[in-house]
């Protein structure tokens, strides 16, 4: 098990269990649709292609089909399911022809190979008796709020009252998704 749940006084469970509650009870204020997550680098976690960090860094990037994230009582949290990563091309990929139309008139283009990106690369981490993977350290997320055309980074940062950072906690079967530790804060992009 990670550091998330021995340094923290706050039991997981019964922190996951208040979200499920604001979830269910609709108790929280939407901050908007998570675009990405940016990790800090940790050497916990497993060794990745140079082809996926080297232009973009750790990120887990769901572009248009990210979860909705709020917050209650201080705490942030998903008010949605955690939806899979998509496939994406390879940073490094280049079409190998331009575009044209054939004969038909349709447009023909060359279609780069898609690379599954699984919640299980970005960690080693599980909490004890449960499907839930912990990734962590979260450096930043990037949301667009509702009915805005603008984006807001959050800035993570450690919690020094409780020693722990910002952790993904995702349970990559059902989508139920928490955050754990950390601070937040809300900075305009």
């Amino acid at each position: 098990m990670g550091s998330i749940a021995t340094v923290n006084k706050t039991d997981p469970e019964k922190l996951f269990a208040y979200q499920d509650e604001c979830r269910k009870t609709r108790s929280f204020k939407v901050i908007g649709k998570v675009k990405c997550i940016v990790l800090a680098d940790s050497a916990a976690r497993p060794a990745m292609a140079a082809d996926m960090t080297a232009l973009e860094g750790l990120r887990l990037d769901w572009m248009e089909s990210g979860p909705v994230i709020g917050e209650a009582g201080g705490q942030l949290m998903f008010v949605s399911k955690v939806p899979p990563l998509p496939a994406r091309p390879p940073i490094s990929w280049a079409p190998k022809f331009a575009p044209f139309f054939d004969d038909a008139g349709k447009m023909v283009v060359d279609k780069p190979p898609m690379v599954e990106r699984r919640f299980e690369m970005y960690t080693n981490e599980k909490l004890q008796n449960s499907n839930l993977l912990v990734i962590q350290p979260i450096a930043q997320i990037l949301v667009q709020p509702e009915q805005l055309a603008t984006y807001f980074i959050l800035q993570c940062s450690g919690d020094p009252a409780t020693g722990t950072q910002m952790a993904l906690v995702v349970d990559p079967n059902t989508g139920a998704g928490y955050f754990y530790g950390g601070l937040f804060e809300i900075a305009k992009f």
